[in-house]
């Protein structure tokens, strides 16, 4: 059964999960529901640490755009990630929107970086699959490949 917590308590412990790691609106309130705390209390915590900024799914999809741009992955691995953390659905459209239209880009990058010289033409198989399993789409990996081969 619940425990009906003192709306300060469930605040106070919504602070202490956002010590931890940055969360989603939605990350955020499944965990309070989760650690038994009412959800009346835990949409005013809510309230509270997003009007405060602690809270805050652009900032945290931005976040998740820039380190997947960094480390090499494509728009579907942004849709997914964004999507598993509760990210509000017009954040997962424009940030995915965004790593789209940057994506043959980013893939022909990477495919120079982890196949540079000649070694790209032997191994176009491994190519394709290398960005398949970076979350860009079949097409754009045909594609990047075929770009990166001229």
């Amino acid at each position: 059964m619940k425990k009906a917590a003192p709306a300060n308590e469930t605040f106070d412990c919504a602070l202490l999960l956002l010590e931890k790691k940055q969360l989603s609106r939605e990350e955020l309130r499944t965990q309070l529901i989760s650690a038994g705390h009412l959800p009346p209390a835990v949409e005013e915590a809510l309230g509270k640490t997003q009007a405060l900024g602690y809270i805050n799914d652009r900032l945290l999809a931005e976040a998740l755009f820039s380190d997947g741009a960094r480390r090499g992955k494509g728009p579907l691995w942004l849709e997914q990630k964004l999507r598993a953390r509760g990210v509000e659905v017009k954040f997962v459209e424009h940030f995915v929107h965004l790593a789209t239209t940057s994506a043959l880009k980013n893939a022909g990058e990477l495919l120079h970086r982890e196949f540079p010289g000649d070694l790209l033409h032997r191994t176009q198989g491994r190519a394709y699959r290398k960005l398949i399993s970076r979350g860009f789409a079949p097409e754009l990996a045909e594609e990047a490949v075929a770009a990166a081969l001229l």
